[in-house]
């Protein structure tokens, strides 16, 4: 789990601006309770209202760029591969 988190980190950092891999690290807050429910944890419904504002804040950023003239391919060559890590580095 650990390898595979730091390779797209590492894949992300190389191909997108800073920016966008420094705002959707944060994702990795949001998976660690997601696989915690695959493997039987309970998580207070109180901690998921967090989530949902730390997802928008993470969308608002990004489609925010996106607006300012960045190109989807930027974005999505940071995003994609720190979603994939944000799973991985819980499971690791």
């Amino acid at each position: 789990g650990y390898g595979m988190f730091y390779a797209c980190c590492c894949f992300a950092a190389d191909h997108a601006p800073g920016w966008i891999v420094a705002a959707t690290w944060q994702g990795t807050i949001i998976a660690t309770p997601l696989v915690l429910r695959v493997f039987g944890e309970t998580v207070p419904l109180r901690g998921l209202v967090f989530l949902m504002l730390i997802f928008m804040g993470i969308m608002g950023l990004n489609i925010n760029r996106l607006m300012d003239g960045v190109s989807l391919e930027q974005v999505l060559a940071g995003v994609i591969p720190l979603s994939i890590a944000a799973f991985c580095y819980p499971m690791g």
